[in-house]
């Protein structure tokens, strides 16, 4: 909670709520964190449709599967047949750039 209060009050992220141009950014980065740990508490489909939302909200988050495959490399059961659906949307993403 504390995290969650840092990440929204702190005086860095006062551009983002100030200049509009900035939302995209924000939303992009808390869809992507949203993404992790669904990811890390095992909600797949909820944690696809946070990625799905990252992406439309910027395409930098076009490398979050590789996040997600180092951590299911370090952290996880090394089941990577699970990002499967993960790597082919950003497969796709990275070809249509």
């Amino acid at each position: 909670m504390a995290a969650a209060a840092f990440f929204t009050l702190s005086a860095t992220a006062l551009d983002a709520y100030w200049k509009p141009m900035y939302v995209f950014d924000l939303l992009c980065t808390t869809f992507s964190l949203a993404s992790i740990l669904l990811y890390a508490w095992r909600r797949r489909v909820l944690s696809f449709i946070a990625f799905w939302l990252a992406y439309k909200a910027k395409e930098l988050a076009v490398m979050l599967p590789a996040v997600l495959v180092a951590y299911e490399y370090w952290f996880g059961e090394r089941r990577f047949k699970v990002l499967i659906p993960f790597l082919l949307a950003s497969l796709s993403f990275g070809i249509q750039a």
